[in-house]
């Protein structure tokens, strides 16, 4: 124990923090002051505890010490609340001397605009929930390359060289595997999607629209970009959707607005585009008709220009077994692997991983049954007031495309030590251009992946979502794959409105009470006509009769509850889960 205002606080907080680039004294006789000693990256907290922007703190920089917790020191001053992540003991600021110019690099440029073949279209609105992101294989269990152990990894007129044929600052002065990631995910614009005590990522999408374009990449416009890590920040792989037939155009919001006309549900949420049936139909074969020429085009390019960066290529396959392997070209450079992916009528994916991961065609590490038995179970939170949940579920942001099947299994695969991407995982399960995608296809067609890696899908039989038929799967850290019908949200959704179920038990208790005499009519009420939706069941309360279930919308979505009867309303009778 830690006792305030004494040195062998002092010390205590001083040993936790050895190594790390900060003085610690005392103050008032109380408080601790923190002084940098040298540049280190900073994240400024909202109240809530989300990151709301990262900068580099100057050395001398004095905070007040809040606390440290999960390897993370959380600290203070007059402008807020900051933190630095214990992988901050290996950030080398950038010397002071200015950086060499980029030297000239023949390539071939993305034009000013996008070609007409691949302008986006300008969403007709925002869905909500909807935030940003694609997916990326789990972090692999490999060490990070070791050439750069010694001296610099490569020399700045490289790097420059590099950065500018890639378009972007994607590499620093040191190694991809050992800068911190956070570093990275802020030269690119990336934002935190979600951590875990085993992992962290960054993530962002591109419209494609006038005010937010795709991101100019090799030549090639960007949907999505995705930054992995380990638990201690450093990188593991990143991932860049060029065109897919997921984000293509945002091709989604015309067929879900196609599909809102043909099955009208009253007090239904739909966008209200100004077209007929007609013209979304055309709009929607038009898009369909360009996709794969403008693909193809694209795909041309970035291997052009990646072979101008890298030199020759190799041409390799890339994936765990014979369902998710894909054939390949390879460029590598210092430790970094360039691996793209050009599939037809399907996408064009750049994966960075590091050498020895493509040198192992994607195999990672199978977990032994025993280890991820604990590991999983470890991941169970029970909460004072009756909760318990799972808490540490990777988040795998879906975007704005029909893809909530494959990334909620991206999740839980991540989350199970399995390789995944929901970009995959929408080529196995035959999503739908623009998406849509059962979720038994992929379960069916994974089955000798999960063998593999020692698990396996369980088809479950529950006539009614209670505590008793949950407690066996959450307790031991299994989230359960559901499918739902999701104008059943409703009621849950207006009690969020209403009150904060973390800061306002008391007023959420009271709304539940409130909630239960209404339960009845909503039983003899039908949803009507809707497509099916894919979440994760996460957790249970026996004591207000609730569930937790979890989205793949982004971190804002991660844990919601809804009763029991609600749950009940809303169900579409299809459960299952990955086991060992």
């Amino acid at each position: 124990m830690i006792v305030p205002g004494t040195l062998s606080k002092a010390g205590a907080v001083r040993a936790l923090l050895s190594g790390m680039f900060l003085h610690l004294a005392l103050a008032s006789g109380v408080a601790l002051t923190v002084t940098l000693t040298q540049p280190a990256p900073l994240e400024s907290l909202s109240p809530q505890g989300d990151v709301t922007s990262v900068r580099e703190a100057a050395a001398g920089a004095r905070f007040t010490f809040v606390n440290y917790a999960a390897g993370q020191l959380t600290l203070r001053d007059t402008g807020g609340l900051y933190r630095i992540a214990a992988s901050a003991t290996d950030y080398i600021p950038s010397p002071a001397a200015p950086a060499p110019a980029p030297p000239t690099v023949q390539i071939a440029a993305a034009p000013a605009s996008p070609p007409a073949s691949l302008k986006a279209a300008s969403p007709p609105g925002a869905a909500a929930g909807l935030g940003s992101v694609l997916g990326s294989p789990s972090p692999p269990a490999l060490a990070p390359p070791s050439d750069d152990s010694s001296g610099p990894w490569a020399t700045p007129d490289k790097v420059a060289t590099v950065n500018a044929g890639l378009g972007k600052p994607l590499f620093g002065d040191r190694s991809f595997w050992k800068e911190p990631a956070l570093m990275i995910a802020q030269r690119l614009g990336l934002g935190l999607e979600g951590r875990t005590k085993w992992e962290t990522s960054y993530r962002r999408y591109f419209s494609g629209d006038v005010s937010d374009p795709r991101s100019a990449l090799l030549g090639g416009g960007a949907y999505c970009i995705a930054l992995y890590a380990d638990a201690e920040d450093h990188p593991t792989s990143l991932l860049i959707a060029f065109a897919n037939d997921g984000d293509y155009k945002n091709v989604a919001y015309v067929s879900s607005d196609i599909y809102r006309i043909d099955h009208p549900v009253q007090n239904a949420y739909r966008y209200f585009p100004g077209k007929s049936r007609d013209e979304l139909s055309k709009e929607y074969d038009d898009d369909v008709n360009s996709f794969e020429p403008a693909r193809a085009a694209e795909a041309e390019k970035l291997a052009a220009n990646l072979s101008t960066l890298f030199g020759d290529v190799q041409d390799v396959s890339f994936g765990s077994d014979a369902v998710t392997r894909e054939n390949m070209q390879r460029w590598d450079w210092n430790g970094v692997s360039f691996l793209l992916t050009s599939h037809e009528n399907k996408y064009n994916l750049l994966r960075i991983v590091p050498t020895a991961l493509a040198d192992a065609n994607g195999r990672t590490e199978r977990i032994p049954r025993d280890e991820i038995s604990a590991k999983l179970s470890g991941a169970v939170e029970h909460r004072p007031n009756g909760d318990i949940i799972i808490t540490q579920i990777p988040m795998a942001d879906q975007g704005p495309k029909g893809y909530c099947v494959p990334a909620t299994w991206e999740r839980v695969l991540r989350y199970t030590g399995v390789p995944g991407d929901m970009y995959t995982l929408s080529r196995i399960g035959n999503s739908q251009f623009g998406g849509g995608t059962w979720g038994s296809s992929i379960a069916q067609q994974l089955d000798d992946t999960l063998h593999d890696y020692g698990r396996h899908t369980e088809f479950l039989t529950m006539d009614i979502i209670d505590s008793i038929s949950l407690r066996a799967y959450i307790d031991n850290g299994i989230p359960i794959f559901w499918l739902v019908n999701p104008l059943g949200y409703a009621p849950s959704l207006q009690r969020y409105s209403l009150a904060d179920r973390d800061k306002d038990w008391d007023q959420w208790k009271s709304l539940l009470d409130a909630s239960k005499t209404e339960e009845d009519k909503e039983q003899d009420s039908p949803l009507g006509d809707n497509t099916g939706h894919q979440v994760l069941i996460i957790g249970y309360n026996p004591q207000t009769r609730e569930i937790a279930w979890s989205d793949a919308w982004g971190r804002d979505t991660r844990e919601r509850w809804m009763t029991m009867g609600e749950a009940q309303h809303c169900t579409l009778g299809q459960y299952y889960i990955i086991t060992w």
